[in-house]
């Protein structure tokens, strides 16, 4: 577009669960998060520069391993910085720096968004989490790093973390026919909510200001 033929240069979003972000009908719950759109009205009212999106597809029925506090979930963060990013920064005009670099996901996307910042802050400055489901050895891992969040690398990352559910203008529905035999994710706030309380507690004690 005319900003990147300007020479203009953008932050990056690595955005999981990439097949449920814009595209209804590539979403296992036939309704997408509608992100481009979010962005553009964002953009429209001048809250937000425009990123470069990069959605990343989960792979289906190893979601859960892929996404987790294990082996796997490590090979997939040091897949992002050492092969995507590279790729990426290559092919687009990116602002690379980590303090222009964000990770999203929501449930166990949100998780491993978080950890690419725990375990990469080298190349992930910023994370949104949203409903994240953080596993008890993630937060056992934040709890044991001590002086962890005063080093360097760690001193400038940004965090959003939320959890989901009934507003003020929208209520979550107990049954909702879009989540087919699921029934209904209603639950999962509630569910979740404990680690991510226990999370803030852990990341408070490292002397971050939420």
């Amino acid at each position: 577009d005319s900003s990147a033929a300007a020479g203009e240069r953008f932050a990056v979003m690595y955005c999981q669960d990439g097949q449920n972000l814009m595209d209804a009908t590539t979403s296992w719950l036939n309704a997408d998060w509608n992100l481009g759109r979010a962005a553009t009205l964002l953009l429209d009212e001048g809250k937000i520069q425009p990123p470069i999106m990069v959605l990343i597809a989960n792979s289906g029925t190893l979601r859960r391993i892929e996404y987790g506090d294990n082996i796997i979930g490590r090979r997939y963060v040091e897949w992002m910085c050492n092969v995507l990013k590279p790729f990426i920064d290559t092919q687009y005009p990116t602002k690379a720096s980590p303090g222009n670099t964000y990770a999203l996901g929501s449930s166990m996307g949100g998780s491993i968004s978080y950890l690419a910042s725990f375990w990469r802050p080298d190349v992930f400055g910023n994370v949104c989490a949203l409903s994240p489901m953080f596993e008890p050895q993630t937060i056992a891992a934040v709890m044991a790093s001590n002086t962890m969040y005063k080093q360097p690398d760690f001193e400038e990352q940004r965090f959003y973390i939320d959890n989901g559910g009934s507003t003020d203008d929208t209520h979550v529905p107990v049954f909702d026919a879009r989540d087919g035999d699921e029934g209904g994710y209603w639950w999962l706030d509630t569910q979740f909510q404990p680690g991510i309380d226990v999370m803030l507690w852990a990341l408070q004690q490292q002397g971050l200001t939420l």
